[in-house]
């Protein structure tokens, strides 16, 4: 069996039959590079040890592991390093870039059930991508190529049993514990500060003040006079850190998506399994442009406060049946893009088929965090950190710390939903202390999902009058930059989302048109370089 390894997207390190790159934490020191390579390679004895420990470890990293014929693969839980895999004939492909590896399809075409879970969500499901041959490893899973066969261990987010009441107090003590690791890194760094008037930068914030980092950075872009921009300023200034705003218009879109570097960017992130994030893309280009930051600034993203405070939970989860937990979750996570009914029956079948995952998540609440943790967190909002490496940027996401992630998903269900006990530890352990207790946003429960009607009504109603009702002036900018890119493909047809503010609905069509059109002019070839 011929073993074919391209790693052209991330900095690898390789050493005999071990590649890594990224890093773990061992012992609450950073371990990357050479070192890393040697620490898995003290795992290969056989795969199943090697997935083992693989699964156990805390960190932002993947791995590629060549043994006599045999491929090893393991993404850590962020998924920050994506890989991607083809078995065809007597050749295992793996690569970090999947462009590698179309030329070995023969005529690759869209999978149908694929394109339509695409979207209505904007990433592939499970270990899929928009390519049938062409697959991709799954948050925190390990996989062995063998011949024609794989075998995939998939190591539970859930990582502490049973569930445990939490205090505000006991959950401030384990974020500073897990953050002074993080700080050991940052010590000597200028740092770049995402900072919103949400909880989770601002939070940073505070942790970055009380260990004593100094040389941060704090930004904030979108539309000139956002919602989020006073606040951002005020929590920097609080703090003591310089605060930018970077100020978006259509200006903005012209220079830079004109560049050829834009249309790298968008292969980059996208890999045909996500849709590429925009509204990083133009800030980090500008802040590299005016030298405010470079290739040795670490930027600190706030993935995935959201989902570690429970925001994506409603009171009637628990005792939800699978087909309804795809109702709630494309009612809850869908794009608003206007399936027909039959497309939205294949819908639930995917979701039912590739999210039991009996072995990782039984009860429904664990199967509705797996799904917004795998497909959400890390294949669409935890991608976007990938604007960073296409920089060459590093970053660092502490809030995606298998520690502070695994305590969090222990608490008792009333303690998650609403967010009650993470908005009461920040509010009271570290925003009061810090001054930073203002303009906060009320605690906020989601509903558990719109009646059928309901859901009628919104696709009966006239478009013009939606327009009206929904806002549609983002802080983002979004509104703009989508219009801008619709209109460099007016050959496309688009479907107008059922909310007319939904603007990722358009954003998927128009990347997934990009993709089929480069599947249609794809050349065909052997993989044999």
């Amino acid at each position: 069996m011929k073993t074919n390894v391209k790693t052209v997207k991330f900095p690898w390190s390789v050493r005999e039959e071990v590649r890594v790159t990224g890093y773990l934490w061992s012992e609450d020191r950073m371990v990357g590079g050479a070192d890393l390579a040697g620490f898995i390679g003290n795992q290969t004895a056989c795969y199943e040890r090697f997935s083992e420990w693989f699964g156990k470890q805390n960190g932002q990293f993947s791995a590629i592991v060549e043994q006599n014929g045999e491929i090893w693969l393991g993404c850590s839980h962020t998924w920050s390093y994506p890989l991607f895999y083809l078995q065809k004939g007597d050749v295992l492909a793996v690569t970090d870039d999947p462009e590698h590896l179309l030329p070995a399809i023969d005529k690759p075409v869209a999978d149908r059930e694929t394109r339509n879970y695409f979207l209505n969500f904007g990433v592939t499901p499970a270990g899929y991508t928009i390519v049938p041959d062409l697959m991709q490893v799954r948050p925190g899973e390990t996989v062995l190529l063998k011949g024609g066969s794989s075998q995939h261990t998939l190591s539970p987010i859930h990582t502490f049993s049973g569930t445990r009441n939490g205090t505000s107090e006991e959950l401030a003590r384990l974020i500073r514990e897990e953050f002074g690791k993080y700080a050991g890194f940052l010590k000597d760094k200028e740092i770049l500060l995402p900072l919103t008037r949400g909880y989770d930068s601002r939070l940073l914030a505070c942790l970055l003040k009380e260990f004593g980092l100094t040389k941060v950075t704090c930004a904030t872009w979108g539309r000139p006079a956002n919602r989020e921009s006073p606040t951002a300023r005020r929590v920097a200034e609080t703090q003591g850190f310089p605060h930018i705003f970077i100020p978006y218009s259509t200006d903005t879109f012209h220079r830079d998506a004109k560049e050829e570097m834009f249309d790298d960017y968008i292969g980059y992130a996208g890999h045909y399994s996500s849709m590429p994030f925009l509204q990083d893309y133009f800030a980090i280009r500008h802040l590299l442009r005016e030298g405010v930051i470079h290739a040795g600034t670490a930027v600190l993203p706030g993935h995935p406060g959201d989902f570690i405070r429970g925001a994506h939970l409603f009171p009637s989860l628990p005792g939800k049946d699978d087909i309804s937990l795809a109702n709630a979750i494309i009612s809850a996570f869908g794009n608003s893009y206007p399936a027909t009914h039959r497309e939205r029956d294949l819908l639930r079948k995917t979701i039912t088929r590739e999210f039991p995952e009996k072995n990782t998540a039984k009860t429904a609440l664990q199967k509705f965090d797996l799904w917004d943790y795998e497909e959400r967190q890390c294949k669409l909002i935890g991608n976007s950190s990938l604007v960073y490496d296409f920089f060459k940027i590093s970053h660092l996401s502490p809030l995606f710390d298998k520690n502070i992630m695994g305590r969090f998903l222990q608490l008792p269900f009333g303690q998650r939903l609403g967010c009650s006990l993470y908005y009461e530890t920040l509010t009271t352990q570290f925003f009061s202390p810090h001054g930073l207790d203002f303009d906060l946003r009320p605690a906020y429960t989601k509903p558990a999902g719109r009646p059928a009607v309901i859901e009628t009504l919104i696709k009966l109603v006239p478009r013009f009058l939606k327009k009206i009702y929904y806002p549609l002036d983002d802080d983002v900018f979004y509104r703009e930059f989508t219009g801008e890119l619709m209109r460099s493909s007016q050959k496309l047809h688009y479907r107008h989302p059922l909310k007319p503010h939904f603007y990722n609905c358009y954003l998927t069509q128009w990347y997934l048109a990009k993709v089929e059109s480069r599947l249609k002019n794809n050349p065909g070839a052997d993989f044999h370089d």
